[in-house]
C-alpha cells in the first residue's frame, strides 16, 4: 500500500511541478495563504496557496515518503531508494545526497534539510538579482555617461538616472556578497 501511495504522491508532485514550470504560471504569482501539510499525523511543512492551488514542499514530502531527491539544474528528481533497511542501533545514520549545480551535498537530518533548502532559496534570489542588475546596469550607466559627456549634469533626468545607477550598483554589490556568503555556508554540506 505504501508503494502505491509513494507512487501516487510522487506522480502528482512531478505532474503539477512540471505543469507549473512549463506554463510559467507561478512566476510573479502572489501567495494567497499557507496550509499545514501533515503525513500520518505528523506536520511536515506548509503548502503555499497560489491561484487556488496548493503547492507542497517537495523536500518535506519526499523525506516523509522515504524518497531520494536529486536537484539537477532546474529539475527536481525524485526516486525510490534502491534498498530500505529498518533502522537499528548498528545501522549508519541516513544521509540524503543532493546534487545541485554539479556539486553533491550531504544532508544528515531534518534541521540540515531545512537549512539547506533555505540557503538554496536565498542563493536563487541573490543569483536572480545579480542577473537582473548585471543585464540592465550597463545600459543605464551608458545613459548616465552620455549626460556627463555632454555636460548635462544639471538636467533633472540625469539626477534621477544617476541615483538609479548608484542604487543598482549597491544592490548588485549586496547580492554578490550574499551569494559569496551563502556559497561559503553551503561548503559545510559537502562533507559526507
Amino acid at each position: 500500500m505504501r508503494k502505491y501511495l509513494i507512487g501516487a504522491v510522487a506522480g502528482a508532485v512531478l505532474m503539477f511541478g512540471i505543469q507549473a514550470g512549463a506554463s510559467g504560471v507561478l512566476t510573479g504569482s502572489k501567495v494567497a495563504g499557507e496550509k499545514a501539510v501533515n503525513f500520518n499525523g505528523k506536520s511536515i511543512g506548509q503548502a503555499a496557496i497560489i491561484n487556488n492551488t496548493s503547492y507542497l514542499p517537495v523536500r518535506a514530502v519526499a523525506n516523509s515518503l522515504g524518497l531520494d531527491i536529486n536537484l539537477d539544474g532546474r529539475a527536481i528528481n525524485l526516486s525510490t531508494p534502491e534498498s530500505v533497511t529498518a533502522p537499528s542501533e548498528s545501522a549508519d545514520p541516513v544521509v540524503n545526497t543532493v546534487v545541485y549545480n554539479n556539486t553533491t551535498y550531504y544532508i544528515h537530518n531534518d534541521d540540515e534539510s531545512n537549512r539547506f533548502a533555505d540557503l538554496i532559496n536565498k542563493l536563487n534570489v541573490a543569483q536572480s538579482t545579480i542577473g537582473q542588475y548585471s543585464s540592465i546596469l550597463p545600459t543605464w550607466q551608458k545613459m548616465v555617461d552620455g549626460f556627463e559627456a555632454n555636460n548635462q549634469t544639471n538636467d533633472p533626468q540625469y539626477k534621477v538616472m544617476k541615483d538609479e545607477v548608484d542604487d543598482m550598483k549597491a544592490k548588485l554589490s549586496a547580492a554578490l556578497q550574499t551569494q559569496s556568503d551563502i556559497e561559503s555556508q553551503l561548503k559545510e554540506f559537502t562533507k559526507p
